[in-house]
């Protein structure tokens, strides 16, 4: 999470480094088109991807491309729902070196949380990791969620794996999994009482501004 304008959908703020889910960046030549909150497939579970066809590929590669599209701050995940398609699928690109993964049916079958699970105190103390999302514009909150997951999923080749999964990845899939599930980062941060921000310019810089609910 620069400090820069955020590139796209979800994303994250650390210190001066912001890492964004999705990305703001330039749709109007996208095949897809992104959603934004209260659209009511933001809001409702997705259904399972029966085949993994030629249409399921195309629609990864699609949003392989949007998701490329952002790069100040890059991308790292994007899920179907916001793309308007109420499908079990996302997929993730932790750095701009890693190869894309994609998680088609993903299910978490088991959760490790941290033995130091920080207690929303201070707005200092939030602001030190804020998630966002492209769907939800200029909104970020921190979000309390689990240290490490071990989640099911089927490939695009359609082989099934399970994978253990812990860090920045595993906050990025449980965002994603929420997506899949009809579940807004704000409506996370809203159910564990944090507080809210939202970016204002001020003298050529950027400030996270709480926003009064």
């Amino acid at each position: 999470a620069h400090s820069h304008h955020p590139c796209r959908r979800s994303a994250y703020y650390r210190g001066s480094h912001t890492r964004i889910l999705v990305g703001y960046g330039i749709l109007a030549r996208m095949k897809l088109q992104l959603l934004f909150a209260p659209h009511t497939i933001l809001h409702s579970p997705s259904v399972p991807v029966a085949h993994i066809d030629a249409g399921i590929r195309q629609l990864v590669h699609d949003m392989e491309t949007l998701l490329a599209s952002c790069q100040d701050p890059e991308g790292v995940g994007l899920a179907a729902p916001q793309v308007g398609k109420s499908l079990r699928l996302f997929i993730v690109r932790p750095t701009p070196t890693d190869p894309l993964q994609v998680y088609i049916n993903p299910e978490i079958v088991k959760t490790y949380p941290s033995t130091e699970q920080k207690k929303h105190k201070h707005d200092n103390e939030d602001a030190d990791m804020l998630e966002g999302c492209l769907s939800v514009k200029n909104v970020w909150s921190s979000v309390d969620r689990e240290a490490g997951i071990d989640v099911g999923f089927q490939t695009l080749s359609g082989e099934r794996r399970m994978q253990h999964v812990t860090g920045f990845e595993a906050h990025i899939i449980q965002h994603e999994i929420d997506h899949l599930n009809g579940v807004l980062f704000t409506q996370r941060a809203l159910e564990q009482g944090k507080k809210m921000y939202r970016i204002e310019k001020k003298g050529g810089k950027e400030e996270f501004v709480p926003i009064e609910l």
